[in-house]
């Protein structure tokens, strides 16, 4: 778990970020609210097209710093701030009741979760380890990949694969593994 989080949502968009060194927080967050404030500010511009005498007007006032704008969000708060629930509570538990014995186990337990759990038709090898390493400290690498793959497992869900990453989908042979060695 991450000490630092935080999750930018803005009409259909939505940017989540944590970690665990404040400095690259700080810098994050600092960066991110500023480009809302700098879109808001020419959304406002935008809709708001002041008269003549309203730009004279605006160009004597004081500039408006980024911590002036943090003030004021934290003041008058326009967004709901709603506590990360953790997930990985419920996989911890999950994992540790069938305590699989072998890294094609772990990940076989983990596709199967995301699949049947989560309801996620397919998955990426960063999602089992965002659930698995967790807990092992042990990445699930490609040799393990390839031998579920070989097995039949799993195979690549063609229409998923944007962005270089490879989503792949738990088939029956997987199913059937894990409901009879995984949990065995």
């Amino acid at each position: 778990m991450y000490n630092y989080y935080f999750k930018v949502k803005k009409d259909n968009l939505e940017f989540e970020f944590s970690t665990d060194n404040l400095e690259v927080f700080n810098n994050k967050s600092e960066y991110y609210l500023k480009k809302i404030f700098e879109k808001n500010k020419l959304d406002e511009d935008e809709t708001n097209l002041p008269a003549q005498n309203d730009i004279s007007q605006s160009s004597e006032s004081k500039q408006i710093t980024f911590e002036d704008k943090l003030n004021e969000a934290m003041e008058n708060p326009k967004t709901q701030v709603i506590e990360k629930q953790f997930e990985e509570d419920a996989f911890k538990t999950f994992y540790f009741e069938k305590n699989p014995q072998s890294n094609i186990k772990r990940f076989i337990l983990c596709a199967y979760y995301l699949n049947t759990i989560e309801n996620l038709k397919s998955f990426t090898l960063k999602q089992i380890n965002n659930k698995i390493y967790p807990l092992t400290n042990f990445p699930i690498d490609h040799p393990v990949l390839e031998e579920a793959m070989a097995n039949g497992y799993i195979k690549l869900d063609e229409s998923e694969n944007v962005n270089s990453l490879k989503h792949y989908i738990l088939t029956q042979e997987g199913i059937n593994y894990y409901e009879n060695d995984v949990i065995s």
